[in-house]
């Protein structure tokens, strides 16, 4: 038997879904447009070219190593050089660009439960996501946005986010 908590957070998504209530608990059919996808956060923005962002976001992360790995490889590959010349990457802890591929392509949430939950094994919205991405790509054992923390505190229940600015 699921608890009235979990019901009544069923049923705040399901209304913010086409206006399912309690007393109707059906949600009536809603058509809906894909224009964005973020599992991994600033993947399409770093690794994806502007002329093929647009398919990259409408498409599905089923078809993304068929139709994107050489093109997010070649992406890090170039910015990695583009760095080493700012920069030598005496911090570097060796990971291979086709490595940082598989971990971002497809743009997908993996999680294994065996592991501890933190980025990019699952996602907790403490995460500081972008650090460990640029990490990855730019082959930094140092590397940060200089973000650290969420400029609002997150909600202890559902939706959990924090209110918007």
């Amino acid at each position: 038997m699921r608890s009235t908590k979990t019901l009544t957070a069923l049923f705040a998504v399901a209304a913010m879904l086409g206006g399912c209530s309690s007393d109707n608990p059906t949600v009536p059919p809603v058509t809906f447009t894909q224009f964005d996808r973020m599992a991994i956060p600033a993947i399409n923005t770093a690794l994806i070219p502007s002329a093929q962002k647009n398919a990259f976001n409408a498409g599905s992360p089923a078809t993304d190593q068929a139709s994107y790995s050489a093109t997010a490889l070649a992406s890090i590959n170039a910015l990695r050089a583009a760095m080493s010349t700012f920069q030598p990457p005496e911090d570097s802890p060796g990971i291979a660009a086709s490595a940082v591929v598989a971990i971002v392509i497809p743009d997908i949430v993996t999680v294994n439960f065996a592991n501890t939950l933190q980025f990019p094994n699952g996602r907790q919205l403490t995460d500081d996501v972008i650090d460990v991405e640029l990490g990855l790509i730019l082959n930094r054992a140092a590397a940060s946005d200089d973000i650290d923390a969420n400029d609002r505190t997150f909600l202890s229940t559902f939706p959990y986010l924090a209110a918007p600015n």
